[in-house]
């Protein structure tokens, strides 16, 4: 499942210093990539809570309200949509500009897991 979130829920070091990873989805509403990739996104969190995963999968839009827009640009320094990161404690340990199937999704993700499996020694 995708959850939407808001700047409000994002903290200023990243996502919750939990022990799951946090794939967000930087989008915006009337992006035409933005909506082709949106399906796949959310088949890809399906994908990985089938098979029990420790991933929170998330998205913001990154255009609108306007101080949102300014908040991407600003702190996660989103030049353009969609836009992916991977966090694992607070911190981003991967990052994908622009959209894609399935398969490119997942692919993103696993080299999340293998991040995090490098440099903090837990699985996913």
């Amino acid at each position: 499942m995708v959850n939407d979130i808001t700047m409000e829920n994002m903290q200023p070091g990243g996502m919750p210093e939990d022990d799951d990873m946090h794939v967000v989805m930087f989008y915006g509403a009337t992006c035409g990539p933005c909506k082709a990739t949106m399906p796949h996104y959310e088949a890809t969190s399906e994908f990985f809570e089938e098979r029990g995963a420790r991933i929170k999968f998330h998205r913001i839009d990154a255009w609108d309200p306007s101080e949102q827009a300014e908040y991407a640009r600003e702190v996660w320094e989103i030049k353009g949509v969609p836009n992916f990161k991977a966090f694992f404690r607070s911190q981003v340990i991967e990052e994908k500009q622009g959209g894609g199937r399935e398969e490119n999704l997942r692919k993103f993700v696993h080299e999340a897991i293998d991040n995090v499996y490098k440099t903090f020694g837990e699985k996913i």
